[in-house]
C-alpha cells in the first residue's frame, strides 16, 4: 500500500487451499465483510492462494504452509493486496494549431469520480505544469477520474470549463498521456462604410496587413507587411474579418465606387487579448466616402 495509506478489510475475496502433495484442491474461502475467511484442515503440506480479488489489486504470491502435530490449534495469515497504481501525464496544447502550450504554473485539481472526492496531495489539493505546459501525477488507483483547470490567467486563450474525463483500469498504459486543450482567443474587424449622407456603399474593397509579426503559441503565422486577407462590403456597407489571430493589422481601402474618393488612409487596429472568458475581441471601423466634387461647366 501507498505510504500512510489506511488498510481496509476486503470482502468476497477468494481463496484455494491445495495439498502439495496430490496437487488437489482441499477447499475454497471467500472473505466475509471483515475480510475474513477460516477453515479446519488434517495435517500435511499446503498451499494457499488466491483466485480472485478487488479490481485494481494485486494479488497475494501463493504461500506454503504445514499443519502437523506441532502446529497450534489455531493459527492465522494475514495478507494485503497492493494496488495496482499508475502514472498520468497531460500535455497542455491549443486547440487550433495542436501544438504544446508552454507555460508554466496552470493549474489542475484531479477528482475522483468513482469516489467521489479531490486526489489532494498538498494543502489546495492541485497540481501544477512545468515549464513545456506538461503535468504528470503518480500513483493513481484504478477509477474514473475527472481532469478540471481551475479559473486563473491564461494569456491567449480560453479557461476550459468541462474539464477531461478519462478512465484507469487494468488496460491501461502504465503511464496515460492525456491532450488537454484550450480554445485560443480570436479576434474580428468590422467595417461599416458610407458616404457623408450616411447612406451605405457597396462593394467597396479593403486590403488587410499584419503591422508586425504575428505569432500564436510561438507559431509565426503572418509577417509583418504579409497580406493577411481581402474584405468588401455588402450591400448594407459592411465588411466582416473574423477567426483573426491576436495582434496589429492594418487596414487600407483599395477600391471604391465609381463617382467617390478613394480613402488613401490607412488605419491600424490592435487586437488584444482581454480574459479567459472572452472568446472574441471586437474591433470597428467606421469610415465615410466622399462624392468626387462636380465640375462646373463654362
Amino acid at each position: 500500500l501507498k505510504e500512510n495509506e489506511t488498510l481496509t478489510p476486503e470482502e468476497n475475496v477468494k481463496f484455494e487451499i491445495v495439498n502439495k502433495n496430490t496437487n488437489q484442491v482441499v477447499t475454497t474461502l471467500t472473505t466475509d465483510a471483515k475480510g475474513v475467511a477460516s477453515t479446519t484442515l488434517s495435517y500435511g503440506t499446503y498451499i494457499i492462494r488466491q483466485i480472485s480479488g478487488t479490481p485494481g489489486y494485486e494479488f497475494i504470491e501463493p504461500k506454503e504452509f504445514i499443519v502437523d502435530k506441532n502446529s497450534q490449534n489455531e493459527f492465522t495469515y494475514s495478507f494485503v493486496n497492493k494496488p495496482f497504481l499508475k502514472n498520468i501525464k497531460v500535455l497542455k496544447k491549443d486547440d487550433s494549431l495542436k501544438n504544446q502550450i508552454l507555460q508554466s504554473g496552470i493549474k489542475f485539481k484531479l477528482y475522483d469520480i468513482t469516489n467521489q472526492k479531490y486526489i489532494c496531495r498538498n494543502e489546495e489539493c492541485t497540481f501544477e505544469t512545468n515549464e513545456y505546459g506538461e503535468l504528470i501525477i503518480k500513483d493513481l488507483y484504478y477509477s474514473t477520474y475527472r481532469l478540471e483547470e481551475i479559473n486563473q490567467e491564461l494569456p491567449g486563450y480560453l479557461w476550459n470549463q468541462e474539464g477531461l474525463e478519462f478512465m484507469i483500469n487494468e488496460d491501461s498504459e502504465e503511464e496515460i498521456t492525456l491532450e488537454f486543450y484550450n480554445q485560443p482567443v480570436l479576434g474580428e474587424i468590422m467595417i461599416t462604410k458610407t458616404d457623408e449622407t450616411n447612406t451605405p456603399l457597396q462593394d467597396i474593397t479593403f486590403q488587410v496587413f499584419a503591422k508586425v509579426d504575428i505569432y500564436q503559441n510561438g507559431v509565426l503565422l503572418y509577417t509583418k507587411g504579409e497580406l493577411v486577407a481581402q474584405m468588401t462590403t455588402n450591400k448594407d456597407g459592411l465588411a466582416i474579418l473574423s477567426g483573426l489571430p491576436l495582434g496589429t493589422y492594418t487596414v487600407v481601402e483599395l477600391q471604391t465606387q465609381d463617382g467617390y474618393i478613394l480613402d488613401t488612409n490607412s488605419y491600424d487596429i490592435s487586437l488584444e487579448y482581454q480574459d479567459n472568458k472572452t472568446s472574441i475581441i471586437y474591433k470597428e471601423l467606421s469610415l465615410i466616402n466622399y462624392k468626387v466634387p462636380e465640375t462646373k461647366k463654362n
